[in-house]
C-alpha cells in the first residue's frame, strides 16, 4: 500500500485540526453572542420581538456551544492520551493540563448556570414576568458570556504555550 506524505492525508493532523476549528467556534460563537445579545437588550433595537428574538438566538447558539465545547473535550483527552508518556515527567507541562481540564470543567459549570438562566427565561415568558424575564437575558448576556470568552483566551494562550513543551 502507498502512503503519501499530503499535509491532509494523515489522520495525526485531523485531531489538531479539529481541536483548534473548535476552539476557534467556541469563541467566535460566545462573541457573536454578546455583540447580538448587547445590540437586543439595548435601547437601540426597536423590534416588538425582541424578546422572542433572543431566546431563540440564545437557543440556537447554546447548541452549538455545547457541541463545540465537547468536541474541544474530547480531542484534548485524545492528545493528553496521546502525549502522556512523552510530557509526564514535566511538571510544568502537567501543571498546564491540569489547568486547561480545570478551565473546561468552569466553562462547563457556566454553561449550565446559563442554561438555568435561559429555562428560568422561558418560564417567565410563559407566565409575562418581564423582570425575571430581563434579569435572566442580562446575566447570560452581559455576565457570564464575557466571562467565558476570557477563560476561553486564557485556555488557548495555555494550549499554545503547552504545545512549546
Amino acid at each position: 500500500m502507498i502512503e503519501y506524505d499530503i499535509a491532509f492525508a494523515r489522520l495525526g493532523q485531523f485531531l489538531p485540526f479539529l481541536h483548534i476549528a473548535s476552539a476557534a467556534v467556541f469563541i467566535g460563537l460566545q462573541l457573536g453572542l454578546l455583540i447580538f445579545g448587547r445590540y437586543l437588550l439595548s435601547n437601540r433595537c426597536k423590534s416588538t420581538d425582541k424578546v422572542f428574538l433572543t431566546i431563540r438566538f440564545l437557543r440556537q447558539f447554546g447548541i452549538f456551544l455545547i457541541i463545540s465545547l465537547f468536541v474541544i473535550a474530547a480531542s484534548s483527552f485524545l492528545f493528553s492520551n496521546q502525549d502522556a508518556s512523552l510530557r509526564s515527567a514535566d511538571p510544568m507541562a502537567t501543571a498546564i493540563l491540569a489547568t486547561k481540564w480545570t478551565l473546561w470543567l468552569f466553562l462547563t459549570l457556566n454553561l449550565s448556570y446559563m442554561f438555568y438562566h435561559y429555562k428560568k427565561a422561558l418560564v417567565a415568558l410563559k407566565i409575562r414576568e418581564k423582570i425575571t424575564l430581563h434579569e435572566s437575558l442580562v446575566v447570560i448576556i452581559i455576565y457570564f458570556t464575557p466571562l467565558n470568552l476570557i477563560v476561553s483566551f486564557i485556555a488557548v494562550y495555555l494550549g499554545v504555550a503547552y504545545k512549546d513543551f
